[in-house]
C-alpha cells in the first residue's frame, strides 16, 4: 500500500511540473539534435573537420583525422566529446531539481492547497519523501535519459555521414565510443551525484516547508551568512564549515587540462555519509514543518 501511495505521489508531482520534467529536457534534447545536424551539414565532406575545445584542448573530428588516429588514440578522444556533450544536461538537472524543492511545498502553502493535500489519507512523512525522490532521482534520471536519447540519435546520423564516405562506422565510432558503457558510467555518476548533493536537497526541502516568503533568498542567505559569521569569528585560517558547503556545492565531474577526470569515482567515503546524515537532519525538519505550518 505504502508502495502505491509513493508511486501516485511521485505521479502527481510529474503532472503537477511537467514543464520542467518533460518539456525542459525534450527542449534541450532537441537543441541538441540541430546543433549537431548544424554540424554535419556543414562537414559533408570526409576531409572536413569540426574543432571542439575542452578545457584549452582541441579535439578535431574530421573522418580522416579520426582515421588516422591509433584506436586508443580514438576511443580517448571521442570519450572525451561524449562526456562534455552530457554535462550541459546533468548541470541543468541540478538546478531544475533544486528549483522543484524549493518550491515543492512553499506553492503549496502559498496557494492554500496544502490543507487539501493533508486531507488526504497520506502522512506529512510519505508526501516529503515522495518530492525528496522526486527531485533526488527522478528528475535527474529523466534527464540523463534525454541526454542518452539525444546522444544516441547524434551518433546514428554520425553514422550515416561515415558510411556515406565508406568507412567503418563500427570500428571507427560505436566500438571507441561503447555506448553502453557510457550510459552506464553516466548513470553511476548521476546516482552518485545526487547522494552527494543530498544536504542542499534536504535543506531545499526544509526551506520549502518552513520559509513564509522568498524561498530562493533564504536558500542562499543562510548559507551565506554562515559563511560570512566562520571567517569573521574563526581564528585562523581554517574554515571547515566553509570548505564542507562548497565541496557539497560543486558537482562531482570537472574538468582537467586533459579534459573531464574520474575523480568522482573515489570519492571521499566520509565526506558522501556526512552529506547523507546532514540531508537526513534537514529532511526530518521537513517532515516537522509541514505539519506545524499551513497556508502562508
Amino acid at each position: 500500500m505504502i508502495n502505491t501511495k509513493i508511486v501516485i505521489l511521485i505521479r502527481r508531482e510529474f503532472w503537477e511540473h511537467k514543464t520542467l520534467m518533460l518539456y525542459l529536457p525534450a527542449a534541450a534534447c532537441g537543441l541538441f539534435l540541430v546543433s549537431v545536424i548544424g554540424m554535419l551539414f556543414f562537414s559533408t565532406g570526409s576531409t572536413s573537420a569540426i574543432d571542439v575545445s575542452i578545457s584549452g584542448s582541441v579535439f578535431s573530428l574530421g573522418i580522416d583525422k579520426l582515421s588516422a588516429l591509433s584506436e586508443a588514440e580514438r576511443m580517448a578522444v571521442l570519450s572525451k566529446v561524449f562526456m562534455f556533450s552530457s554535462y550541459p544536461f546533468l548541470l541543468v538537472s541540478l538546478v531544475v531539481a533544486l528549483s522543484y524543492l524549493l518550491a515543492s511545498m512553499f506553492n503549496e502553502r502559498k496557494d492554500g492547497s496544502i490543507l487539501f493535500w493533508k486531507s488526504m489519507p497520506v502522512s506529512d512523512g510519505l508526501t516529503v519523501f515522495s518530492k525528496l525522490v522526486t527531485g533526488l532521482f527522478v528528475i535527474p534520471m529523466i534527464y540523463l535519459t534525454f541526454c542518452l536519447v539525444a546522444q544516441l540519435l547524434s551518433l546514428i546520423l554520425v553514422t550515416g555521414l561515415f558510411l556515406s564516405n565508406d568507412y567503418a562506422a563500427w570500428d571507427m565510432l560505436w566500438r571507441p565510443i561503447n555506448p553502453v558503457a557510457h550510459m552506464f558510467l553516466l548513470f553511476c555518476y548521476q546516482l552518485l551525484q545526487s547522494f552527494w548533493s543530498a544536504p542542499w536537497f534536504g535543506f531545499a526541502l526544509l526551506i520549502s516547508a518552513w520559509a513564509k516568503s522568498s524561498p530562493a533568498g533564504w536558500f542562499i542567505g543562510i548559507p551565506l551568512v554562515v559563511v560570512i559569521l566562520e571567517r569573521v569569528y574563526s581564528p585562523g585560517e581554517v574554515f571547515l564549515v566553509s570548505e564542507w558547503l562548497w565541496a557539497h556545492s560543486l558537482p562531482l565531474l570537472t574538468m582537467d587540462s586533459e579534459g573531464f577526470d574520474l575523480k568522482w569515482l573515489m570519492v571521499d567515503p566520509a565526506g558522501l555519509l556526512e552529506g547523507m546524515l546532514v540531508g537526513m537532519l534537514f529532511i526530518g525538519g521537513a517532515v516537522w514543518s509541514r505539519g506545524k505550518y499551513n497556508e502562508i
